[in-house]
């Protein structure tokens, strides 16, 4: 894949962990969370892991894309659309 389609891949599933972050800090599922700790439920711990992946990869792909404009992604695609087509 060229480095656009590349930097779109990874800008939409930022998008979509971002959107499931945005879920889980909900007040509802935070008071869910809360009444499956306090009851000690099995679910608890997948819960927690599930908030804590969600969370790591948002910020390991989140760096490119939390600053950045159309105009930057089309200065970048650009050159690399001009160096694919010279080779």
């Amino acid at each position: 894949p060229t480095p656009k389609v590349a930097l779109e891949f990874w800008k939409s599933r930022y998008e979509d962990l971002k959107y499931i972050y945005n879920q889980l800090r909900t007040i509802t599922v935070r008071g869910m969370a809360k009444l499956l700790d306090k009851l000690q439920s099995s679910y608890f711990p997948a819960f927690k892991a599930m908030y804590r992946d969600v969370v790591a990869d948002g910020t390991a792909i989140s760096w490119p894309f939390e600053h950045q404009t159309r105009s930057t992604l089309i200065k970048i695609a650009k050159p690399a659309k001009s160096m694919i087509r010279s080779r």
